[in-house]
């Protein structure tokens, strides 16, 4: 089944078949519920289909037998959903059999309105608000410690004492009692 946008039939690639029901009505056959089922959706994505007319043909038939059949169709597809003013029908009396659903009459495509008003340019980012900074409290002996230093600062390294002696050294003395290494 396929209906383009600039065709004017929606062609199946089945035909459509009945079988007389109850009081000879003419009903849709199992295969062809299934095309018709198709064809509710392909008008359900084409809603610019405003009238879709189902043309009914049939070998040794009356107009009001194929005016029958047409009936049999709107009623399945109305039943699927597809308003009963979008479709008509034309039976045509006798002919080769078959059924053609031709697209009579398009609306143009609906389009989203424009925009009144032209949009506002982006606003610039608002500038970060400054972070509030910390009094450290007075020591009872009036000397302010010193700050802690930056995770991203490197530790410092003591300098050495000047006031001790050569033997007053923190680190131990090798040269006691035993020779160079080597």
């Amino acid at each position: 089944m396929s209906l383009g946008e600039r065709d004017d039939k929606v062609y199946l690639a089945d035909p459509v078949g009945f079988y007389l029901g109850a009081g000879g009505k003419p009903m849709l056959g199992p295969n062809s519920q299934l095309l018709m089922s198709l064809l509710v959706r392909v008008l359900k994505g084409h809603p610019e289909v405003a009238v879709l007319r189902i043309d009914v043909r049939g070998k040794d038939l009356s107009k009001e037998e194929t005016e029958a059949r047409g009936r049999a169709i709107v009623d399945f597809l109305v039943k699927g959903g597809i308003e009963a003013s979008r479709l008509k029908v034309a039976g045509l009396g006798p002919g080769k059999t078959r059924v053609d659903f031709v697209v009579e009459t398009r609306s143009k495509p609906k389009r989203a309105p424009m925009p009144t008003q032209p949009a506002q340019p982006p606003q610039a980012p608002s500038p970060p608000e400054p972070t509030a900074s910390v009094t450290l409290p007075a020591s009872p002996t009036g000397v302010q410690p010193a700050p802690e230093p930056a995770a991203s600062d490197p530790p410092e390294e003591a300098a050495p004492d000047e006031s001790a002696g050569p033997g007053d050294s923190a680190a131990p003395d090798d040269s006691a009692g035993e020779g160079m290494r080597e």
